[in-house]
């Protein structure tokens, strides 16, 4: 995949489509479907992350989402595939991944007062992505922003919710912001805030 390889995913998406498209029983399916996840699949470095500070949920999931996709038919249309165990291991980290993302985006609306958009991302984290760290975050986003819309009954199923699932959750104490370290000075994002 030499288009894969100089950087032009695109290129490289629609070359696998065509020849996924000409020769769908070809034995080397399952090793395109990998490398059309392989293809928009972008983890940051640790270092990178931990220095710019930017977390790969905050950027565009269009790509998170098509690598999500491809892996996804990979693990189901070939299980026994050599590829699908490591499939498997980044649709892990996918997951949760575009569960942050859609985190974010409900926090961003309720920092906005968007409070219905608010609860709707938040609804669909749940909904799409049992089980992921980001339930906790949006869980305690639907319940302010139910607050915040005056529907006691609805705050309190969702803070009923959390307290099962997070008894000890931390945004009670800290809110969205979490807690600080002076070691977010050094990152370099925090410096022009």
């Amino acid at each position: 995949m030499i288009n894969w390889k100089d950087h032009e995913p695109e290129q490289a998406t629609a070359a696998i489509n065509r020849f996924l498209a000409l020769y769908p029983n070809h034995p080397g399916t399952d090793y395109m479907l990998y490398l059309k996840g392989m293809v928009t699949f972008t983890p940051p470095s640790a270092f990178l992350t931990s220095y710019t500070g930017q977390d790969p949920s905050e950027r565009d999931p269009k790509g998170l989402r098509q690598s999500y996709h491809a892996f996804k038919e990979l693990v189901e249309r070939y299980p026994d595939s050599r590829y699908s165990i490591d499939a498997r291991q980044r649709l892990v980290w996918l997951v949760s991944t575009i569960a942050d993302n859609e985190t974010n985006v409900a926090e961003y609306y309720y920092k906005r007062h968007g409070y219905v958009a608010a609860i709707n991302r938040a609804q669909a984290v749940l909904r799409e992505f049992s089980g992921v760290q980001a339930s906790e975050r949006a869980l305690y986003i639907m319940m302010k922003s139910y607050e915040e819309l005056n529907m006691p009954e609805q705050a309190s199923d969702a803070k009923r919710v959390l307290d099962q699932n997070f008894p000890d959750s931390k945004y009670y104490k800290y809110g969205l912001e979490g807690p600080s370290s002076w070691t977010d000075w050094f990152s370099p994002h925090n410096w022009f805030n």
